[in-house]
């Protein structure tokens, strides 16, 4: 899921000519990375915690 996401977040900013520097990288690996944590607690709650 990440991956693609990456992707369109790049293919984006190509079609509207807006260049992404290393600060917005890094703004979005964060998001992503709060994504993915928020993605595994969801599953984690719909299917229990182990005992």
């Amino acid at each position: 899921m990440i991956p693609r996401q990456i992707r369109m977040v790049f293919g984006s900013s190509e079609a509207h000519a807006v260049e992404l520097d290393q600060g917005h990288s890094k703004e979005f690996i964060a998001a992503a990375g709060l994504d993915l944590t928020s993605q595994y607690l969801e599953l984690r709650g719909q299917h229990g915690s182990p005992a």
